[in-house]
C-alpha cells in the first residue's frame, strides 16, 4: 500500500491532513508494506520523494524538490512517520497493549502537539488506566484543538463513567450533545444512563431522537417499550419490544417482551422467550421470575416452582418474586406455605410497587 511519509518531524508535520493540500510542500511519499511491528519493502520502493515547494492550495504532481534531501532511501533509515506511528498506536490500543500504545502516543503528542487524534487516543488510554493527570492534560489539549468542545466533553464523560460518577458523565455528555445534537454515540451513551437513573422523560427524549436517525435502533426501541410497559400500555410495549428484539436478541429485551406477552395472555410464547432470556443470562434473577410466572400461567406448576426457587437462590431482596411464589402455592393447594409467605410480605409491603401491593391484597383475601 502507499503511505504518506514526512521527511522529518518539523513545524508543518502536524498539518499533514489539511484538506487543501495533501501532502504539504516539502513533505513526500513512498510505497511500502507494513508487516508486524516494522516496515518491509524492496530498496526500490524505499526511495523518498519530497514534494516541490508549493504554496498551500496549489498542490502539484510529485516532483523532486530542489535542495531537499531524503531522510529515507535504499541505504538510509526512515527518521519518523507520524501516520504509521498513529496506526501502530491504534492497533496496539485495540489489542490491549496499552503501554506500547501509550509510548507511541506520548512521542507523537510531544512532536506534534496539534495532532488531535493522538491526544484523543492518549486520553482513552488514560481513562483505561484511571490516570487523572494525563486525562486532564489530554482533555485540555483536545479542547484547544476542537473549538466546538464536543471531543473534550465526550472525553470528560467517558472519564466520569470510568470512575463511576454517572451523573457527572450525564452532564458531560449532555454538554457535548448540545454542540452536536444528532451524534449517535452520544445519544446512545445518554440513553443508557437515563435508563439506569431516569428520569423517564429524558429517557424518552433521547430514545425518540435515536429513532429519528434509525427507526430500527435496538436500544431506543427497547427504551420506548420499557416505558410503555411501565405505563401498562401493553400493545404499544409489545410493538416496540418486538422491534428491539428484531434488532438484537439480548436478555433484557427478551425478558420484558415475555412479561408483556404474559400481560396480553400469550402464555406459551412468553415461556419460549423467557427460556431464551434465561439461557442468555442465567444469573439474572428477574429472568427466572418471568419464566416462573409464564410457566405458572401455562399451568406447568412444578416447573414454575423450580424457576421461582432458582430466582430466589440468586436474589431474595426483590419481594415481587415472593408474591409469585405465594400465588403458586395457592394453585398447588399448599395454603399453609402460601399464608406464611403472605404474612412475611405484609410486614414489608411498603417495599412493593402498587401492582404487587394489589396482588398481595388479593392473595390475602384468597386465603
Amino acid at each position: 500500500m502507499c503511505l504518506n511519509f514526512t521527511d522529518e518531524p518539523n513545524a508543518t508535520d502536524d498539518k499533514w491532513a489539511a484538506s487543501d493540500c495533501d501532502p504539504l510542500p516539502n513533505e513526500g511519499y513512498f510505497c511500502a508494506n507494513e508487516q508486524g511491528s516494522g516496515l518491509s519493502a524492496s530498496a526500490a520502493n524505499l526511495e523518498f520523494n519530497p514534494m516541490a515547494q508549493t504554496p498551500i492550495g496549489e498542490c502539484k504532481p510529485a516532483q523532486p524538490a530542489v535542495g531537499v534531501k531524503a531522510d529515507a532511501g535504499p541505504a538510509k533509515t526512515l527518521v519518523w512517520e507520524w501516520r504509521v506511528d498513529l496506526e501502530r498506536a491504534a492497533t496496539r490500543l485495540v489489542a490491549g497493549r496499552l503501554d506500547e500504545s501509550r509510548a507511541l502516543l506520548e512521542g507523537l503528542t510531544q512532536q506534534m502537539p496539534r495532532n488531535r487524534r493522538a491526544w484523543s487516543m492518549l486520553g482513552a488510554i488514560a481513562i483505561a488506566g484511571k490516570d487523572a493527570e494525563t486525562l486532564e492534560k489530554c482533555a485540555v489539549q483536545v479542547g484547544k484543538l476542537d473549538r466546538s468542545g464536543v471531543q473534550e466533553w465526550r472525553m470528560r464523560g467517558e472519564w466520569a463513567l470510568a470512575r463511576g460518577d454517572v451523573r457527572a458523565a450525564r452532564n458531560a455528555f449532555e454538554s457535548a450533545l448540545q454542540r452536536t445534537p444528532r451524534d449517535l454515540r452520544l445519544l446512545e451513551r445518554l440513553l443508557a444512563i437515563y435508563l439506569a437513573i431516569g428520569p423517564r422523560d429524558r429517557t424518552e427524549l433521547h430514545a425518540r431522537a435515536l429513532l429519528t436517525i434509525d427507526r430500527k435502533h435496538g436500544p431506543a426501541n427497547y427504551a420506548m417499550g420499557a416505558l410503555r410497559l411501565a405505563e401498562e400500555r401493553y400493545e404499544l410495549a409489545e410493538d416496540f419490544l418486538r422491534a428491539s428484539v428484531a434488532a438484537e436478541r439480548n436478555p433484557r429485551a427478551l425478558n420484558d417482551l415475555a412479561w408483556t406477552l404474559l400481560k396480553r395472555g400469550k402464555h406459551e410464547r412468553a415461556v419460549a422467550l423467557a427460556r431464551e432470556a434465561v439461557r442468555m443470562a442465567e444469573n439474572a434473577f428477574e429472568n427466572w421470575d418471568t419464566l416462573g410466572v409464564a410457566l405458572m400461567k401455562a399451568g406447568r406448576l412444578d416447573e414454575a416452582e423450580q424457576a421461582f426457587e432458582k430466582s430466589l437462590a440468586i436474589n431474595q431482596s426483590d419481594l415481587r418474586v415472593f408474591t409469585s411464589m405465594a400465588e403458586l402455592q395457592i394453585l398447588k393447594g399448599n395454603k399453609a406455605k402460601a399464608r406464611e409467605i403472605v404474612d412475611m410480605l405484609s410486614g414489608e409491603k411498603h417495599l412493593l410497587d402498587q401492582e404487587h401491593q394489589r396482588k398481595l391484597a388479593d392473595l390475602r383475601r384468597s386465603l
